[in-house]
């Protein structure tokens, strides 16, 4: 089963100009009835508790079905478009988010944690009036944290996003059902807008090695005993 069905040469341009690509469809049919089963059937069963943000979404690890190409199709997929270093990538995170129905309409944004060089997100099921906001062309300082919220509570009141931003150039991309979007996540700044009852899978990469959540299949036996 093939994950993605687009040509990363043909979007590594978009992305070495911009840092983010919106691709239409680029999941797989055959992939997204898959996470569409999971969603269904086995998504309580790896609920993250520790990610849980009341009011707003729950996290799940996401276990790829074993006839994927795991985690070769990913990497080489990602370091195409994104220009990372195929030898040295790290899958940092694998979460399906799930928004709650009382999510907040329009969130503070965040940037992601520091192991999030790129986040990449497939959209499993986005009702019509959610979006996805990025800044990607102002404030691009680096979250140096593995949470987003002592990011946050490191930031001085006039550096908060909920200040910097109200004059910032924002890009709002309506992302639909097997949509892929891929930006810098822990350099950009960005929010779920009306984000109520959305369903994405979630993918944080890096080339650097950096995989604080164990996420990685490689890590433990990186780590060691």
């Amino acid at each position: 089963m093939k994950i993605f069905d687009f040509d990363p040469s043909d979007y590594a341009d978009t992305y070495r100009s911009q840092e983010w690509v919106h691709i239409r469809e680029g999941v797989s049919e055959e992939f997204h009835d898959a996470l569409l089963r999971y969603a269904s059937g086995e998504l309580n069963d790896h609920m993250l508790g520790s990610f849980a943000i009341k009011g707003k979404k729950e996290q799940s690890l996401f276990e790829f079905p074993d006839d994927v190409d795991y985690p070769n199709e990913l990497f080489e997929v990602v370091a195409g478009v994104c220009g990372l270093n195929r030898a040295t990538m790290t899958l940092s995170e694998r979460h399906i988010q799930c928004y709650e129905a009382n999510a907040a309409p329009e969130p503070p944004a965040h940037k992601d944690r520091f192991s999030s060089q790129v986040s990449v997100g497939l959209s499993i099921n986005i009702p019509p009036e959610s979006t996805l906001v990025l800044y990607p062309y102002e404030h691009r300082g680096v979250n140096a944290f593995n949470k987003s919220a002592d990011f946050r509570a490191s930031l001085q009141p006039d550096e908060l996003p909920e200040v910097v931003l109200k004059t910032a150039r924002e890009v709002e991309l309506d992302d639909r059902a097997r949509d892929v979007v891929m930006f810098a996540g822990s350099s950009t700044w960005h929010l779920r807008r009306r984000a109520a009852r959305s369903l994405n899978l979630y993918l944080k990469f890096n080339d650097f090695g950096c995989d604080p959540l164990g996420e990685d299949p490689r890590t433990a036996e990186l780590r060691g005993p």
